[in-house]
Protein backbone atom coordinates (compact mmCIF):
# COMPACT_ATOMS: atom_id res chain seq x y z
CA UNK A 1 0.00 0.00 0.00
CA UNK A 2 1.32 3.45 -0.94
CA UNK A 3 0.33 6.55 1.02
CA UNK A 4 0.97 9.80 -0.87
CA UNK A 5 0.38 12.86 1.36
CA UNK A 6 -0.14 16.39 0.14
CA UNK A 7 2.86 18.73 0.34
CA UNK A 8 2.66 21.47 2.96
CA UNK A 9 5.27 24.22 2.51
CA UNK A 10 4.99 26.63 5.42
CA UNK A 11 5.90 29.73 3.43
CA UNK A 12 2.88 29.29 1.15
CA UNK A 13 -0.25 31.46 1.59
CA UNK A 14 -3.10 30.06 3.66
CA UNK A 15 -6.75 30.91 2.96
CA UNK A 16 -9.52 30.60 5.56
CA UNK A 17 -13.13 30.54 4.38
CA UNK A 18 -16.14 31.10 6.64
CA UNK A 19 -19.50 30.46 4.94
CA UNK A 20 -22.65 31.19 6.94
CA UNK A 21 -26.26 31.15 5.77
CA UNK A 22 -26.15 34.87 4.95
CA UNK A 23 -22.52 35.79 4.30
CA UNK A 24 -19.08 34.62 3.15
CA UNK A 25 -15.78 35.84 4.62
CA UNK A 26 -12.33 34.95 3.29
CA UNK A 27 -8.91 35.75 4.75
CA UNK A 28 -5.46 35.09 3.29
CA UNK A 29 -2.32 34.95 5.44
CA UNK A 30 1.29 34.37 4.47
CA UNK A 31 4.38 33.63 6.54
CA UNK A 32 7.44 35.73 5.80
CA UNK A 33 10.32 34.57 7.93
CA UNK A 34 9.03 34.54 11.52
CA UNK A 35 6.20 36.93 10.73
CA UNK A 36 2.62 36.49 9.57
CA UNK A 37 1.01 39.07 7.31
CA UNK A 38 -2.64 39.52 6.33
CA UNK A 39 -2.49 39.97 2.57
CA UNK A 40 -6.19 40.03 1.63
CA UNK A 41 -9.70 40.01 3.09
CA UNK A 42 -13.03 39.54 1.31
CA UNK A 43 -16.66 39.55 2.39
CA UNK A 44 -19.96 39.39 0.51
CA UNK A 45 -23.59 38.85 1.53
CA UNK A 46 -25.29 35.59 0.61
CA UNK A 47 -28.91 35.60 -0.45
CA UNK A 48 -31.49 33.39 1.23
CA UNK A 49 -31.83 29.85 -0.06
CA UNK A 50 -28.22 29.40 -1.19
CA UNK A 51 -26.96 27.83 2.05
CA UNK A 52 -29.33 26.73 4.81
CA UNK A 53 -28.13 25.47 8.18
CA UNK A 54 -24.75 24.64 6.71
CA UNK A 55 -26.02 22.69 3.68
CA UNK A 56 -25.64 23.74 0.05
CA UNK A 57 -29.02 24.39 -1.55
CA UNK A 58 -28.02 26.26 -4.72
CA UNK A 59 -24.55 25.25 -5.90
CA UNK A 60 -24.47 27.60 -8.91
CA UNK A 61 -25.28 30.72 -6.90
CA UNK A 62 -22.86 29.72 -4.14
CA UNK A 63 -20.09 29.27 -6.71
CA UNK A 64 -20.82 32.73 -8.13
CA UNK A 65 -20.84 34.34 -4.70
CA UNK A 66 -17.57 32.63 -3.73
CA UNK A 67 -15.88 33.83 -6.91
CA UNK A 68 -17.00 37.37 -6.08
CA UNK A 69 -15.59 37.15 -2.56
CA UNK A 70 -12.21 35.96 -3.83
CA UNK A 71 -12.01 38.22 -6.87
CA UNK A 72 -13.13 41.39 -5.03
CA UNK A 73 -10.99 40.79 -1.94
CA UNK A 74 -8.93 43.78 -0.84
CA UNK A 75 -6.29 44.93 -1.46
CA UNK A 76 -5.95 42.21 -4.12
CA UNK A 77 -7.78 39.13 -5.33
CA UNK A 78 -7.35 35.81 -3.49
CA UNK A 79 -6.28 32.90 -5.72
CA UNK A 80 -6.18 29.82 -3.49
CA UNK A 81 -5.21 26.26 -4.27
CA UNK A 82 -6.20 24.95 -0.83
CA UNK A 83 -8.89 26.31 1.47
CA UNK A 84 -9.34 25.87 5.21
CA UNK A 85 -13.10 25.72 5.56
CA UNK A 86 -15.07 26.04 8.79
CA UNK A 87 -17.86 23.49 8.77
CA UNK A 88 -20.93 25.38 10.10
CA UNK A 89 -21.68 24.64 13.75
CA UNK A 90 -25.22 23.57 12.83
CA UNK A 91 -23.66 20.53 11.09
CA UNK A 92 -21.33 19.52 13.94
CA UNK A 93 -22.29 17.42 16.95
CA UNK A 94 -19.98 17.45 20.00
CA UNK A 95 -20.29 14.80 22.71
CA UNK A 96 -18.03 13.72 25.60
CA UNK A 97 -18.05 10.27 27.19
CA UNK A 98 -16.07 8.04 29.56
CA UNK A 99 -14.28 4.76 28.94
CA UNK A 100 -13.45 2.38 31.78
CA UNK A 101 -9.67 2.23 31.19
CA UNK A 102 -6.91 4.10 29.32
CA UNK A 103 -5.44 0.83 27.97
CA UNK A 104 -8.27 0.38 25.48
CA UNK A 105 -7.16 -0.39 21.91
CA UNK A 106 -7.86 1.99 19.04
CA UNK A 107 -10.33 -0.40 17.39
CA UNK A 108 -12.20 -0.89 20.68
CA UNK A 109 -12.20 2.88 21.28
CA UNK A 110 -13.65 3.58 17.85
CA UNK A 111 -16.29 0.91 18.44
CA UNK A 112 -17.24 2.80 21.62
CA UNK A 113 -17.31 6.07 19.66
CA UNK A 114 -19.75 4.57 17.16
CA UNK A 115 -21.86 3.26 20.05
CA UNK A 116 -21.89 6.70 21.70
CA UNK A 117 -22.70 8.37 18.39
CA UNK A 118 -25.57 5.95 17.77
CA UNK A 119 -27.08 6.93 21.12
CA UNK A 120 -26.34 10.67 21.20
CA UNK A 121 -25.82 11.92 17.62
CA UNK A 122 -28.80 12.12 15.21
CA UNK A 123 -26.89 10.48 12.32
CA UNK A 124 -26.92 7.00 10.85
CA UNK A 125 -23.75 5.00 11.50
CA UNK A 126 -23.13 4.64 7.75
CA UNK A 127 -23.29 8.44 7.42
CA UNK A 128 -20.95 9.17 10.33
CA UNK A 129 -17.69 11.09 10.01
CA UNK A 130 -15.93 11.77 13.29
CA UNK A 131 -12.84 13.00 15.07
CA UNK A 132 -12.00 12.46 18.72
CA UNK A 133 -9.52 13.56 21.36
CA UNK A 134 -8.79 12.62 24.97
CA UNK A 135 -10.02 15.10 27.56
CA UNK A 136 -8.36 13.40 30.50
CA UNK A 137 -6.63 10.02 30.53
CA UNK A 138 -6.25 8.25 33.87
CA UNK A 139 -3.70 5.40 34.01
CA UNK A 140 -5.72 3.45 36.57
CA UNK A 141 -9.30 4.62 36.12
CA UNK A 142 -11.94 5.99 33.73
CA UNK A 143 -10.82 8.32 30.94
CA UNK A 144 -12.88 10.89 29.05
CA UNK A 145 -12.97 11.58 25.32
CA UNK A 146 -14.60 14.25 23.16
CA UNK A 147 -16.23 13.37 19.82
CA UNK A 148 -16.83 15.78 16.95
CA UNK A 149 -19.29 14.14 14.56
CA UNK A 150 -20.73 15.25 11.23
CA UNK A 151 -22.56 13.82 8.25
CA UNK A 152 -20.36 12.20 5.60
CA UNK A 153 -22.97 13.23 3.05
CA UNK A 154 -22.68 16.90 3.99
CA UNK A 155 -18.88 16.76 4.10
CA UNK A 156 -18.79 15.03 0.71
CA UNK A 157 -21.10 17.69 -0.76
CA UNK A 158 -18.83 20.49 0.43
CA UNK A 159 -15.70 18.70 -0.75
CA UNK A 160 -17.22 17.98 -4.17
CA UNK A 161 -18.25 21.65 -4.42
CA UNK A 162 -14.75 22.94 -3.70
CA UNK A 163 -13.15 20.35 -5.99
CA UNK A 164 -15.45 21.43 -8.83
CA UNK A 165 -13.94 24.92 -8.51
CA UNK A 166 -10.39 23.56 -8.47
CA UNK A 167 -9.75 23.95 -4.72
CA UNK A 168 -8.51 21.37 -2.27
CA UNK A 169 -10.12 21.69 1.17
CA UNK A 170 -9.27 20.98 4.79
CA UNK A 171 -12.21 20.92 7.18
CA UNK A 172 -12.05 22.63 10.56
CA UNK A 173 -14.43 23.44 13.41
CA UNK A 174 -15.61 27.04 13.75
CA UNK A 175 -15.21 26.79 17.53
CA UNK A 176 -11.52 25.88 17.20
CA UNK A 177 -10.95 28.59 14.57
CA UNK A 178 -12.56 31.24 16.77
CA UNK A 179 -10.28 30.42 19.71
CA UNK A 180 -7.22 30.17 17.48
CA UNK A 181 -7.88 33.67 16.14
CA UNK A 182 -7.83 35.16 19.64
CA UNK A 183 -4.16 34.28 20.04
CA UNK A 184 -4.56 33.52 23.75
CA UNK A 185 -1.75 31.79 25.66
CA UNK A 186 -2.34 28.14 26.54
CA UNK A 187 -2.63 28.24 30.32
CA UNK A 188 -5.52 28.16 32.79
CA UNK A 189 -9.04 27.43 31.45
CA UNK A 190 -10.81 30.23 29.59
CA UNK A 191 -14.27 30.25 28.02
CA UNK A 192 -15.42 31.74 24.71
CA UNK A 193 -19.12 32.56 24.26
CA UNK A 194 -20.10 33.04 20.61
CA UNK A 195 -23.25 35.16 21.06
CA UNK A 196 -24.98 34.70 17.71
CA UNK A 197 -28.34 35.74 16.32
CA UNK A 198 -30.24 32.61 17.34
CA UNK A 199 -27.91 30.52 19.52
CA UNK A 200 -24.97 31.02 21.87
CA UNK A 201 -22.14 28.51 21.78
CA UNK A 202 -19.95 28.22 24.88
CA UNK A 203 -16.56 26.50 24.66
CA UNK A 204 -13.91 26.04 27.34
CA UNK A 205 -10.22 25.77 26.40
CA UNK A 206 -7.06 25.09 28.38
CA UNK A 207 -3.49 24.03 27.64
CA UNK A 208 -4.84 20.81 26.07
CA UNK A 209 -7.14 22.67 23.68
CA UNK A 210 -10.92 22.32 23.53
CA UNK A 211 -12.19 20.73 26.72
CA UNK A 212 -15.93 21.35 26.86
CA UNK A 213 -18.65 22.84 24.70
CA UNK A 214 -22.34 23.58 25.01
CA UNK A 215 -24.91 25.33 22.81
CA UNK A 216 -27.70 27.48 24.29
CA UNK A 217 -30.92 28.19 22.39
CA UNK A 218 -30.66 31.93 23.05
CA UNK A 219 -29.38 34.64 20.74
CA UNK A 220 -29.26 38.37 20.11
CA UNK A 221 -32.44 38.36 18.01
CA UNK A 222 -34.48 37.57 21.14
CA UNK A 223 -33.27 40.80 22.79
CA UNK A 224 -34.05 42.81 19.66
CA UNK A 225 -37.53 41.31 19.49
CA UNK A 226 -38.17 42.20 23.16
CA UNK A 227 -37.26 45.84 22.49
CA UNK A 228 -39.39 45.97 19.32
CA UNK A 229 -42.44 44.63 21.14
CA UNK A 230 -42.01 46.66 24.33
CA UNK A 231 -40.95 50.02 22.87
CA UNK A 232 -42.95 49.74 19.63
CA UNK A 233 -39.92 50.62 17.52
CA UNK A 234 -38.45 49.21 14.32
CA UNK A 235 -35.80 46.47 14.41
CA UNK A 236 -33.20 48.98 13.16
CA UNK A 237 -34.04 51.35 16.01
CA UNK A 238 -33.94 48.50 18.52
CA UNK A 239 -30.45 47.55 17.31
CA UNK A 240 -29.37 51.18 17.63
CA UNK A 241 -30.64 51.32 21.22
CA UNK A 242 -28.77 48.13 22.09
CA UNK A 243 -25.57 49.56 20.69
CA UNK A 244 -25.83 53.13 22.05
CA UNK A 245 -27.74 52.75 25.33
CA UNK A 246 -27.68 49.07 26.23
CA UNK A 247 -27.10 48.40 29.92
CA UNK A 248 -25.48 51.74 30.76
CA UNK A 249 -28.47 53.53 32.34
CA UNK A 250 -30.13 51.48 35.13
CA UNK A 251 -33.04 53.95 35.28
CA UNK A 252 -34.03 53.51 31.63
CA UNK A 253 -36.80 51.28 30.33
CA UNK A 254 -34.34 49.78 27.86
CA UNK A 255 -32.16 48.58 30.75
CA UNK A 256 -35.11 46.81 32.40
CA UNK A 257 -36.17 45.10 29.15
CA UNK A 258 -32.65 43.91 28.33
CA UNK A 259 -31.97 42.77 31.88
CA UNK A 260 -35.06 40.57 31.85
CA UNK A 261 -34.06 39.06 28.50
CA UNK A 262 -30.48 38.41 29.62
CA UNK A 263 -31.44 36.60 32.81
CA UNK A 264 -31.60 33.19 31.13
CA UNK A 265 -28.23 33.73 29.38
CA UNK A 266 -26.62 34.80 32.66
CA UNK A 267 -28.02 31.77 34.52
CA UNK A 268 -27.01 29.28 31.82
CA UNK A 269 -23.50 30.70 31.63
CA UNK A 270 -23.14 30.34 35.39
CA UNK A 271 -24.44 26.75 35.29
CA UNK A 272 -21.97 25.92 32.51
CA UNK A 273 -18.96 27.44 34.25
CA UNK A 274 -19.85 25.84 37.59
CA UNK A 275 -20.32 22.44 35.94
CA UNK A 276 -16.94 22.66 34.26
CA UNK A 277 -15.26 23.54 37.55
CA UNK A 278 -16.87 20.54 39.30
CA UNK A 279 -16.05 18.22 36.42
CA UNK A 280 -12.43 19.28 35.87
CA UNK A 281 -11.48 20.59 39.29
CA UNK A 282 -10.29 23.84 37.66
CA UNK A 283 -11.95 27.26 37.67
CA UNK A 284 -12.50 29.14 34.42
CA UNK A 285 -10.48 32.32 34.79
CA UNK A 286 -11.89 34.48 31.99
CA UNK A 287 -14.82 34.68 29.58
CA UNK A 288 -14.44 36.15 26.07
CA UNK A 289 -17.54 37.33 24.19
CA UNK A 290 -17.71 36.97 20.40
CA UNK A 291 -20.43 37.18 17.75
CA UNK A 292 -22.75 40.03 16.84
CA UNK A 293 -24.54 39.90 20.21
CA UNK A 294 -21.33 40.80 22.03
CA UNK A 295 -21.69 44.40 20.78
CA UNK A 296 -24.52 45.05 23.25
CA UNK A 297 -23.22 48.02 25.25
CA UNK A 298 -22.42 47.12 28.85
CA UNK A 299 -22.84 43.36 28.36
CA UNK A 300 -19.29 42.49 29.43
CA UNK A 301 -19.56 44.57 32.64
CA UNK A 302 -22.96 43.07 33.45
CA UNK A 303 -21.76 39.48 33.06
CA UNK A 304 -18.53 40.16 34.93
CA UNK A 305 -20.41 41.47 37.98
CA UNK A 306 -22.78 38.49 37.96
CA UNK A 307 -20.36 35.68 37.11
CA UNK A 308 -17.48 37.03 39.21
CA UNK A 309 -14.84 36.35 36.56
CA UNK A 310 -13.11 38.61 34.05
CA UNK A 311 -15.33 39.16 30.98
CA UNK A 312 -13.98 40.80 27.81
CA UNK A 313 -15.24 41.31 24.26
CA UNK A 314 -13.04 39.09 22.06
CA UNK A 315 -10.42 40.68 19.85
CA UNK A 316 -8.36 38.86 17.26
CA UNK A 317 -4.56 38.77 17.39
CA UNK A 318 -4.99 40.79 14.16
CA UNK A 319 -6.44 43.76 16.05
CA UNK A 320 -6.34 46.23 13.19
CA UNK A 321 -8.53 43.97 11.03
CA UNK A 322 -12.35 44.07 11.21
CA UNK A 323 -13.78 41.84 13.94
CA UNK A 324 -16.15 40.25 11.42
CA UNK A 325 -13.18 38.28 10.01
CA UNK A 326 -12.41 36.63 13.37
CA UNK A 327 -13.31 33.09 12.26
CA UNK A 328 -11.88 33.39 8.73
CA UNK A 329 -8.53 34.52 10.16
CA UNK A 330 -8.62 31.66 12.67
CA UNK A 331 -9.24 29.18 9.88
CA UNK A 332 -6.30 30.52 7.86
CA UNK A 333 -4.10 30.30 10.96
CA UNK A 334 -4.56 26.52 11.05
CA UNK A 335 -1.86 26.07 8.40
CA UNK A 336 0.67 27.64 10.78
CA UNK A 337 -0.44 25.82 13.94
CA UNK A 338 1.35 22.93 15.60
CA UNK A 339 0.87 19.43 14.23
CA UNK A 340 -1.11 18.45 17.33
CA UNK A 341 -3.52 21.32 16.85
CA UNK A 342 -3.92 20.67 13.12
CA UNK A 343 -4.88 17.06 13.87
CA UNK A 344 -7.19 17.87 16.78
CA UNK A 345 -10.73 16.63 16.14
CA UNK A 346 -10.02 16.30 12.40
CA UNK A 347 -12.88 14.52 10.63
CA UNK A 348 -12.20 10.98 9.45
CA UNK A 349 -14.28 9.79 6.53
CA UNK A 350 -15.51 6.26 6.19
CA UNK A 351 -13.24 3.76 4.41
CA UNK A 352 -15.63 2.69 1.65
CA UNK A 353 -14.48 5.38 -0.83
CA UNK A 354 -11.00 4.89 -2.38
CA UNK A 355 -9.74 7.93 -0.42
CA UNK A 356 -10.27 9.33 2.99
CA UNK A 357 -9.36 12.44 4.96
CA UNK A 358 -7.51 11.88 8.22
CA UNK A 359 -5.85 14.62 10.24
CA UNK A 360 -3.40 16.87 8.42
CA UNK A 361 -2.41 14.32 5.79
CA UNK A 362 -5.23 15.40 3.49
CA UNK A 363 -5.88 13.22 0.43
CA UNK A 364 -4.62 9.65 0.71
CA UNK A 365 -4.34 7.32 -2.28
CA UNK A 366 -4.30 3.60 -1.57
CA UNK A 367 -2.80 1.22 -4.14
CA UNK A 368 -2.51 -2.53 -3.63
CA UNK A 369 0.61 -3.33 -5.65
CA UNK A 370 3.64 -5.60 -5.31
CA UNK A 371 6.54 -4.27 -3.17
CA UNK A 372 8.88 -3.60 -6.12
CA UNK A 373 6.19 -1.63 -7.94
CA UNK A 374 5.47 0.28 -4.77
CA UNK A 375 9.07 1.41 -4.38
CA UNK A 376 9.36 2.41 -8.02
CA UNK A 377 6.09 4.33 -8.07
CA UNK A 378 6.88 6.03 -4.79
CA UNK A 379 10.29 7.31 -5.94
CA UNK A 380 9.14 8.42 -9.39
CA UNK A 381 5.80 9.79 -8.30
CA UNK A 382 7.06 11.76 -5.33
CA UNK A 383 9.96 13.19 -7.36
CA UNK A 384 7.69 14.36 -10.17
CA UNK A 385 5.10 15.82 -7.80
CA UNK A 386 7.66 17.57 -5.63
CA UNK A 387 9.62 18.98 -8.56
CA UNK A 388 6.56 20.22 -10.41
CA UNK A 389 5.00 21.69 -7.29
CA UNK A 390 8.15 23.59 -6.28
CA UNK A 391 8.66 24.99 -9.78
CA UNK A 392 5.06 26.20 -10.04
CA UNK A 393 5.03 27.72 -6.58
CA UNK A 394 8.37 29.42 -7.05
CA UNK A 395 7.22 30.98 -10.32
CA UNK A 396 4.05 32.20 -8.64
CA UNK A 397 6.02 33.70 -5.75
CA UNK A 398 8.42 35.48 -8.09
CA UNK A 399 5.50 37.05 -9.97
CA UNK A 400 3.75 38.09 -6.74
CA UNK A 401 6.93 39.59 -5.31
CA UNK A 402 7.53 41.49 -8.56
CA UNK A 403 4.10 43.14 -8.31
CA UNK A 404 4.11 43.70 -4.55
CA UNK A 405 6.13 46.53 -2.96
CA UNK A 406 8.01 45.96 0.33
CA UNK A 407 5.70 45.41 3.30
CA UNK A 408 6.29 46.12 6.96
CA UNK A 409 5.47 42.92 8.82
CA UNK A 410 5.41 42.39 12.56
CA UNK A 411 5.85 39.36 14.82
CA UNK A 412 3.09 36.80 14.83
CA UNK A 413 2.35 37.52 18.50
CA UNK A 414 1.94 41.22 17.79
CA UNK A 415 -1.54 42.80 17.56
CA UNK A 416 -0.34 44.98 14.69
CA UNK A 417 -0.39 42.52 11.79
CA UNK A 418 -1.27 44.54 8.71
CA UNK A 419 -2.21 44.54 5.07
CA UNK A 420 0.57 45.18 2.59
CA UNK A 421 0.15 48.32 0.53
CA UNK A 422 -1.68 47.83 -2.79
CA UNK A 423 0.51 47.30 -5.84
CA UNK A 424 1.27 50.21 -8.15
CA UNK A 425 -1.13 48.92 -10.76
CA UNK A 426 -4.06 48.63 -8.35
CA UNK A 427 -3.32 52.10 -6.89
CA UNK A 428 -3.39 53.69 -10.31
CA UNK A 429 -6.69 52.04 -11.08
CA UNK A 430 -8.44 53.28 -7.92
CA UNK A 431 -6.74 56.54 -6.93
CA UNK A 432 -9.13 58.68 -8.95
CA UNK A 433 -12.21 57.28 -7.24
CA UNK A 434 -13.08 57.55 -3.54
CA UNK A 435 -14.29 54.50 -1.65
CA UNK A 436 -15.94 53.73 1.69
CA UNK A 437 -15.41 50.92 4.16
CA UNK A 438 -18.41 49.59 6.10
CA UNK A 439 -17.84 49.82 9.86
CA UNK A 440 -19.01 47.56 12.67
CA UNK A 441 -22.74 47.53 13.51
CA UNK A 442 -24.71 45.84 16.26
CA UNK A 443 -26.92 44.09 13.73
CA UNK A 444 -23.90 42.74 11.85
CA UNK A 445 -24.94 44.50 8.63
CA UNK A 446 -25.88 47.93 7.26
CA UNK A 447 -28.97 48.64 5.18
CA UNK A 448 -28.53 50.15 1.72
CA UNK A 449 -31.54 52.34 0.97
CA UNK A 450 -33.03 53.60 -2.27
CA UNK A 451 -32.64 57.22 -1.14
CA UNK A 452 -30.77 59.35 1.41
CA UNK A 453 -32.94 58.77 4.48
CA UNK A 454 -34.36 56.06 6.74
CA UNK A 455 -37.80 56.58 5.20
CA UNK A 456 -36.54 55.09 1.93
CA UNK A 457 -36.81 51.36 1.20
CA UNK A 458 -33.93 49.05 2.21
CA UNK A 459 -32.80 47.45 -1.07
CA UNK A 460 -29.72 45.52 0.09
CA UNK A 461 -27.42 44.82 3.03
CA UNK A 462 -23.67 45.42 3.26
CA UNK A 463 -21.38 44.00 5.89
CA UNK A 464 -18.53 45.33 8.08
CA UNK A 465 -15.15 45.39 6.37
CA UNK A 466 -16.54 45.51 2.81
CA UNK A 467 -15.29 48.31 0.51
CA UNK A 468 -17.48 50.04 -2.11
CA UNK A 469 -17.07 52.95 -4.59
CA UNK A 470 -18.39 56.29 -3.31
CA UNK A 471 -20.60 57.92 -5.93
CA UNK A 472 -22.12 60.94 -4.15
CA UNK A 473 -22.74 62.58 -0.76
CA UNK A 474 -25.89 64.24 0.56
CA UNK A 475 -26.00 65.39 4.18
CA UNK A 476 -25.45 62.40 6.47
CA UNK A 477 -25.76 59.91 3.62
CA UNK A 478 -23.45 58.65 0.87
CA UNK A 479 -24.33 56.89 -2.37
CA UNK A 480 -22.41 53.69 -3.17
CA UNK A 481 -22.33 50.98 -5.83
CA UNK A 482 -22.85 47.41 -4.60
CA UNK A 483 -22.26 44.18 -6.55
CA UNK A 484 -24.78 41.51 -5.53
CA UNK A 485 -23.90 38.18 -7.14
CA UNK A 486 -24.75 38.89 -10.79
CA UNK A 487 -26.08 42.47 -10.66
CA UNK A 488 -24.94 45.94 -9.63
CA UNK A 489 -27.13 48.36 -7.66
CA UNK A 490 -26.69 51.92 -6.40
CA UNK A 491 -28.02 52.98 -3.03
CA UNK A 492 -27.47 55.12 0.07
CA UNK A 493 -25.91 54.33 3.47
CA UNK A 494 -25.60 56.47 6.60
CA UNK A 495 -22.20 58.10 7.25
CA UNK A 496 -22.43 57.10 10.91
CA UNK A 497 -21.57 53.51 10.05
CA UNK A 498 -18.94 53.92 7.33
CA UNK A 499 -15.39 55.18 6.87
CA UNK A 500 -14.64 57.36 3.85
CA UNK A 501 -11.26 56.33 2.42
CA UNK A 502 -9.00 59.06 1.11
Amino acid sequence: MIVIPRFNFWHQPSVGLDIADRSIEAAELVRRGRNLVVVALGRQPLSAGVVERGEIKDEAKLAGALRLVLNLAKPRAITPERIYFGLPESQVYLHSFSVPTSTISRSALEALIIKEAREHVPLEVDDLAFGYKPLGVSPDGPSRYLIAAASQRVLNEWQTFFHSLGYAVDFDLETLALFRSLGLPASAPVAVADFGAVTTNIAVFDARGLRYTRTLSFGAEALTENLVNSLKVSPDEAEKQKREVGLIDPDSKIFTILLKGLASLRDELKITLDYYERWSGKKVEALYLAGGGSELRGLADYLQSNLEIAVTVARSAFLNQPLVYLEALGLALKAFASRREREELAFRFGTNPPWRIEGRVGHWLTLNLKPISLIFLMVVGVSILAGGYIVRQRAREVERDRLRPPVESLPVVSPELIFPEPSATSTAATSTRATITVGETTAGWLNVRSGPGINFEAIAKVYPGAIYPLLAEEGEWVKIKVVLEVEEIEGWVNKQYIIINN
